[in-house]
């Protein structure tokens, strides 16, 4: 039944004699067509049967889970090479405006799999806030900010993240994978001579989580930031559907801002992507991306060089996106002007 009590859906049965029994599958389809919001929803199915001398036992409820469309948690700080004196640590981030239940969510790695992982209880990451996944409650005295917030849950399943990398999954209860991250410890800042207790940081919590190009060392003296805004963050501006920031940028400095992040937004729910670069010319340089697939909106990274690896030279190049609604036949394009500066 929904909220004002009216059915969603009805079947007829016939009479039923002594001892007789009826299987009644409902299709999900006539469910999920009413329900609006993703998470755990409460169901109640009652059988009205006049002759039934036992009607206590004719209201039965149970509760599904309907997985979200859109990707709205994502790995945003991980803590992997540790000595004695520290801990391990997944940093979530919730990009949605609306708080996030994580209750039987599981976070596992490839090691001890789907069966073994790590599943929250009682968990809600809360609207464009963090949440901090550890294994020793240690980690609490260490950052002691922590204490004072809700943002925290301390597994007693532990993982152990391997030093030099490692594949690590973030699935809601129906097996869903919501996030993922294959890291590398190559991954760290090339100045930094020693990255043992020093985190990856995303620089921008919406950056795919899968590139390189997405992650630095952490740049504080206690070497991560859990639960907390990242010491490398950059608060990218965008404007419109589809737009680049910073721009122009300086692929040669040695800022953290020497890459252009493309942020764009779909007149659909989802599709595929394709999304290429050229120079003033026409002639395409490099593609970004091949018919991947995408929600409603997202990010893409441009470090400034062509399909060779090679920077390119200062100028104005054109960054062009096409994509296919996967629902119904309509394409969208759109394209922007970045301008590639010097140092």
């Amino acid at each position: 039944n929904r909220s004002d009590d009216s059915s969603i859906f009805t079947k007829e049965i016939s009479p039923l004699d002594f001892n007789d029994s009826i299987r009644i599958i409902i299709p999900y389809n006539e469910i999920d067509k009413y329900v609006n919001a993703s998470g755990a929803i409460e169901l109640n199915a009652m059988i009205e049967y006049l002759q039934d001398e036992k009607q206590e036992n004719n209201i039965s409820k149970v509760v599904i889970y309907k997985s979200s469309s859109q990707r709205e948690v994502l790995i945003n700080e991980i803590l992997f090479d540790v000595d004695e004196n520290n801990y391990e640590f997944i940093e979530l981030y919730n990009i949605s405006e609306h708080d996030i239940d994580l209750s039987d969510w599981r976070i596992y790695d490839e090691a001890v799999g789907w069966e073994k992982a790590i599943v929250l209880e009682k968990f809600i990451i809360q609207a464009k806030s963090y949440a901090l996944i550890a294994w020793n409650e240690e980690i609490l005295d260490k950052f002691s900010y922590l204490s004072d917030s809700a943002n925290y849950y301390i597994s007693p399943v532990k993982l152990s993240l391997n030093n030099s990398g490692d594949n690590i999954y973030i699935a809601d209860p129906n097996g869903l994978i919501m996030d993922s991250l294959i890291y590398s410890d190559k991954w760290h800042e090339e100045s930094q001579a020693f990255t043992d207790n020093i985190s990856l940081e995303k620089i921008s919590p919406q950056l795919p989580t899968n590139l390189p190009e997405s992650w630095t060392s952490s740049a504080v003296g206690a070497g991560s930031t859990p639960g907390a805004i990242n010491s490398v963050y950059v608060d990218y501006h965008f404007t419109g559907r589809l737009s680049a920031s910073p721009n122009p940028f300086a692929p040669t400095g040695n800022s953290i801002e020497n890459r252009c992040i493309i942020k764009y937004e779909l007149p659909f729910t989802r599709g595929r992507l394709i999304a290429k670069i050229f120079a003033n010319s026409g002639i395409q340089i490099l593609e970004l991306e091949n018919n991947q697939y995408t929600a409603s909106e997202g990010m893409l990274i441009w470090n400034g060089t062509d399909s060779d690896g090679y920077i390119v030279q200062p100028g104005a190049y054109i960054l062009y996106l096409e994509a296919v609604n996967l629902e119904k036949d309509e394409t969208f394009y759109d394209k922007i002007l970045i301008v590639v500066g010097e140092d």
